[in-house]
């Protein structure tokens, strides 16, 4: 898709545009002039530039967020709690150096307490990838700095602060964060229950398949998430329903995947003879670089090796990418050291650079125009999202216009607009709102045709509009929606569930009830599916097997699910004639919402159809006692008033 190639999928960017980006920055930094104490700076202010993001992950963890995280796993300020613990690992090394190589001793314990910092917050976001690269990497570096005898001071000093910081980590997290801890390091060894693994192999799996299919070409940059679902496998129960990956969490593979095999070839050629410039450098006993020079050689020889360490189980997050290309710069710079004078530009070499970088200028401003336009949409469709639909809709559509405008061709955009539109059309049945809704989702369709949530979207439009009879029978692009969609995402159960409601809205049962059957065999443990099933035996006049259906939905269904069942299985129920079962149930249901309208009248009608005027009264009578306006529960207790007087 040269839309994703370019800018890179929502809420990723690592398009082109963005991999240049950063391509540019390692150069920048690479090319800084200036000597050893000048690359020591850089390195120090890389470090110092995580010591908040680290101290307020601490800070989170212990519930000091003034807007609590969510999440047991801090993310600071960085988004999520892997690439943060990433981002700090690849600056440990850096911070052990400086305490390593410093001979003041004030100066080597503020270092040491800012090591002790990033250990304690990488350790606190429970990320096992980023753990296992830093924990490598500060004992590599440990090691040889005191094998070449590099270190001043007090030799244990940094050993037994790291040792402290990890027990104090340890100390911290007692009682519930505690046993979070523990299990995080309990999964290592149970890799086949542990759910983030279970889908980490579910999603290399799909990955590595793409690959077989694009082994030189590759797809294209950030594609993984918009293939992912024409290679999704039947996924383990263990999976969460509808995830939709973006990355295969296995940045390898992930640049395989992107670039092809010469892509990841050529990238870790670069970072290979990086690693080796650097070690060259550290075992160099010789000026240009002095015995710290050699130190922070070696550190960043590390801090790149712990990174791809934990890039067997990472991915490429903008914020991460940042730190990792400038300190790849800063390991050029390093191992470049005394070489700086090798070459100088001609006259026709500088105008040539001047070129490209108005050109370069000249794109970012464009590029910032749009930025600003998205940013404009994003803003817009909060407020909409926001706002009242009944109420508030002209300022709701107000935002929705302007939206649009700003941002008409980005599919995501597209699709948040067309569910506001859809949330008006369900709560009022306007008839404009509805075809809004389908056009905007139409456009979003034709924009990108590989997201399988925005052709459900449109059959879930289409399905409530033939529920409402707004329309007789289903559009074309509806259809052509129902059959791409199979297409797109075949192993995916909610695909399936959807078509199925679709189908039985259409009134085509048959393949209503072949699209469900086929969720069931996807996820077996759905009590959706199951109460789609109803629905459609209902339609069918298939009576037990509708009972059948709701029963069984009813057994597994989750809080937000049971009172629709629930209400579903005791209408079954009266019309299969299962009068003591339905007033068994409606009763055990009312014990649990005793203010539940519906349930009173449902009740009252299981007492009517069992010939019991005076309890169906009674029902009816609670029920207009929590709704005067009721109408149903009226004409209940009218009927159940004639069936009283005609009984002894």
């Amino acid at each position: 898709d040269p839309s994703t190639s370019w800018y890179g999928a929502y809420g990723r960017y690592n398009g082109l545009a963005t991999q240049l980006t950063l391509l540019a920055l390692g150069v920048i930094v690479a090319t800084l002039p200036g000597d050893d104490s000048a690359r020591e700076r850089r390195a120090a202010v890389l470090v110092l530039t995580l010591l908040p993001v680290a101290a307020w992950t601490i800070l989170q963890f212990l519930g000091f967020d003034p807007r609590p995280w969510p999440n047991p796993r801090p993310a600071s300020t960085i988004g999520h709690p892997v690439p943060l613990a990433a981002s700090l690992a690849l600056v440990a090394p850096l911070a052990a150096a400086f305490v390593f190589a410093e001979t003041d001793r004030a100066k080597r314990r503020t270092g040491a307490v800012v090591l002790a910092t990033l250990v304690a917050a990488i350790l606190l976001t429970l990320s096992r990838g980023p753990w296992a690269g830093a924990a490598l990497a500060l004992v590599f570096l440990a090691a040889w700095a005191l094998k070449q005898r590099l270190v001043q001071g007090d030799r244990q000093l940094v050993i037994v602060l790291i040792v402290l910081a990890c027990v104090g980590a340890i100390r911290v997290v007692s009682g519930d964060s505690g046993s979070l801890l523990r299990a995080r390091f309990a999964s290592i060894l149970n890799v086949s229950d542990d759910p983030s693994f279970v889908n980490r192999f579910t999603y290399i799996d799909a990955g590595w398949r793409m690959f077989q299919l694009h082994p030189l070409r590759g797809t294209g940059f950030d594609h993984f998430g918009l293939l992912y679902p024409r290679y999704r496998g039947v996924e383990p129960a263990i999976v969460p329903i509808d995830q939709l990956p973006t990355k295969v969490h296995n940045g390898y593979l992930d640049r395989a995947i992107a670039t092809g095999a010469p892509g990841l070839m050529l990238h870790l050629g670069l970072i290979g003879y990086v690693l080796f410039a650097l070690w060259r450098r550290g075992h160099m006993r010789v000026p240009p670089l002095t015995d710290r020079g050699r130190l922070l050689a070696i550190a960043l020889f590390a801090a790149i090796g712990g990174f791809l360490i934990q890039d067997l189980s990472g991915w490429e997050e903008l914020p991460l990418l940042v730190y990792f290309w400038i300190t790849l710069g800063l390991a050029v710079s390093v191992a470049s050291a005394g070489d700086e004078a090798r070459w100088r530009p001609s006259p026709h070499a500088t105008r040539a650079i001047a070129a490209i970088a108005i050109l370069v200028a000249a794109g970012m401003a464009w590029q910032a125009t749009r930025s600003w336009r998205h940013l404009t949409a994003e803003s817009a469709l909060m407020l909409a999202s926001s706002g009242d639909i009944d109420s508030d809709w002209p300022a709701v559509s107000r935002h929705l216009d302007k939206a649009l405008r700003s941002a008409e061709d980005v599919a995501h955009y597209l699709d948040v607009a067309g569910r506001v539109l859809f949330r008006r059309f369900t709560a009022t049945r306007d008839l404009d709102a509805y075809t809004r809704a389908a056009t905007v989702f139409d456009r979003a369709i034709a924009i990108d045709g590989y997201d399988p949530y925005l052709l459900l979207h449109r059959l879930e439009l289409e399905a409530a509009a033939l529920q409402s009879k707004i329309v007789d029978e289903p559009g074309a692009s509806a259809m052509r929606a129902a059959a791409l969609v199979t297409a797109i995402d075949p192993n995916n159960a909610t695909v399936h569930a959807s078509l199925a409601r679709f189908y039985l809205a259409a009134g085509r049962l048959e393949d209503a009830l072949a699209a469900n059957q086929r969720s069931h065999q996807l996820r077996p443990s759905q009590a959706r599916t199951h109460l789609v099933d109803g629905d459609i035996y209902g339609a069918m006049g298939k009576l037990p097997e509708q009972v059948a259906a709701y029963r069984a939905a009813l057994g597994g269904s989750e809080a937000a699910l049971r009172p629709e069942v629930v209400r579903k299985y005791i209408l079954a129920l009266i019309s299969a004639g299962d009068t003591a079962e339905a007033v068994t149930q409606s009763r055990a249901a009312l014990d649990q919402a005793p203010t539940d309208v519906l349930l009173h009248n449902l009740l009252g009608v299981a007492y009517l159809e069992a010939r019991e005027g005076a309890l169906a009264a009674d029902a009816f009578r609670r029920s207009l006692e929590l709704d005067p306006q009721n109408a149903t529960a009226r004409q209940g207790l009218s009927e159940a008033d004639r069936l009283r007087s005609t009984q002894p």
